[in-house]
């Protein structure tokens, strides 16, 4: 995933990461849900990780949807709180 180039590519992979669930699952989403990294990832990819995360029935994939639904990222926060619903 790392040498993934297009952004919709990577997003589509994230969400059927998730909705795959394997137990590797949450580690990977985690990791492109968070801000920073190299090359620094976007919001359109954190989100479609945050995504992913929903997608997991997992209380640790819930407890990152609330600390994301306060990211100071729109497009992020926007994504944990529709996730939440």
């Amino acid at each position: 995933m790392e040498q993934e180039k297009d952004e919709g590519v990577l997003a589509a992979l994230l969400k059927a990461i998730g909705q795959l669930g394997a137990k590797e699952a949450l580690e990977i989403l985690a990791k492109l849900a968070e801000p920073g990294g190299k090359p620094r990832r976007t919001p359109f990819v954190r989100a479609a990780a945050i995504e992913g995360l929903a997608r997991l029935d997992r209380v640790e994939a819930k407890a990152l949807l609330e600390l994301y639904a306060r990211d100071k990222e729109p497009t992020v926060k926007r994504a944990a709180e529709a996730s939440l619903r």
